[in-house]
């Protein structure tokens, strides 16, 4: 496991058995970059199949869980942003586009976009610091975030790509019961 906090952000990657989640939502933008697992992500009342070299988008206030179909291990990276370091800067429309819109960034925009590359420079530097690594995280960090941004602006992503009943009847008990 590898972790890095800061007042804005927050770095970690882990690899385990897949966790038992709730429904959950947060007060942060999380950017997650699924690696392995047999997975289905869930974004208030939109299901996404995960694949690895994904990312699965949650903004502030989106509730939010994951649903593992296997015992696969989970491996994931994550990056969590609160939302004041996103709002210094008037750039970043798409990353704020609607409650449960464009939650999942398929691995064929993360390559075309070189997404992932963001995740790995963050990690250089909390591995191997320096005196200027705190200043390149945060750069990273923004960097990443235009990225997504820039992503989201020249893509067409589907909203509700996957269809499972099973799911749907989660998703139905957890909105009636919450």
């Amino acid at each position: 496991a590898i972790s890095y906090k800061q007042k804005e952000y927050l770095y970690s990657y882990f690899r385990s058995k897949p966790p038992e989640l709730n429904l959950h939502l947060h007060k942060y933008y999380e950017f997650l970059y699924f690696i392995s697992g047999d997975a289905t992500y869930i974004v208030e009342d939109n299901l996404y199949k995960i694949h690895p070299g994904d990312i699965l988008l949650t903004r502030p206030g989106e509730l939010h869980t994951i649903f593992f179909q296997s015992e696969k291990p989970y491996e994931r990276i994550f990056m969590q942003i609160h939302p004041d370091f996103i709002t210094e800067f008037d750039l970043f429309d798409k990353i704020n586009s609607s409650i449960g819109e464009n939650n999942r960034i398929p691995s064929d925009i993360v390559q075309s976009f070189g997404l992932y590359d963001y995740f790995k420079n963050v990690e250089h530097y909390i591995l191997n610091r320096v005196p200027e690594s705190d200043a390149m995280i945060k750069s990273y960090f923004l960097q990443f975030l235009v990225a997504v941004n820039h992503a989201l602006d020249n893509t067409v992503l589907p909203i509700k790509p996957t269809n499972n009943n099973r799911i749907d009847d989660i998703i139905d008990y957890l909105t009636d019961n919450i």
